[in-house]
């Protein structure tokens, strides 16, 4: 799935590049504030020292983010997530989320194109198992300013098209 997905790149990556890093944790939760809320004020309570949290989808971060807030601790805990929301790009302007990962759907949506004409002319074996798309980071330096649309958005006032 997504999420092993990205679980699984982010602890290649950290063993990788930053191998001092002990993830005391792993939990697998729904996509819902609520759960990455109650999960924090646990994670707070067994570990009061926690240096940081990666979560793997914006709503989890965003009950994450709202705990740390709670327990007077937002600044000290970096809060990684992925999917930049709108409601999580609030949290970073306010300080409760360190930073979120934009995934390019524009990007996705060309893969899949290219991957269905492949299929349709019978070149579905020449495809690559993966395609990467352009990863940005989203953090205070850049939350008020960058623009999604195109990129993981649609423009403002699109509408889907009627049949």
């Amino acid at each position: 799935t997504w999420a092993m997905g990205r679980s699984k790149g982010f602890e290649d990556y950290m063993k990788a590049k930053v191998p001092g890093v002990k993830i005391i944790e792993k939990k697998w939760l729904d996509s819902d504030p609520a759960a990455g809320m109650k999960e924090m004020e646990d994670a707070l309570q067994a570990y009061p020292n926690i240096d940081a949290v990666m979560t793997g989808s914006d709503m989890l971060g965003l009950g994450v983010g709202q705990a740390i807030f709670a327990a007077n601790k937002s600044g000290k805990i970096v809060v990684t997530t992925t999917d930049s929301q709108p409601d999580c790009i609030k949290a970073i302007q306010a300080n409760k989320i360190t930073s979120t990962g934009v995934q390019s759907s524009a990007y996705m949506g060309l893969w899949g194109m290219t991957a269905a004409v492949a299929t349709l002319e019978g070149k579905a074996g020449q495809m690559t198992s993966r395609y990467w798309t352009p990863l940005t980071i989203i953090d205070k330096t850049n939350a008020g300013r960058f623009k999604f649309e195109g990129v993981s958005r649609p423009p403002e006032g699109w509408k889907v098209p009627k049949q």
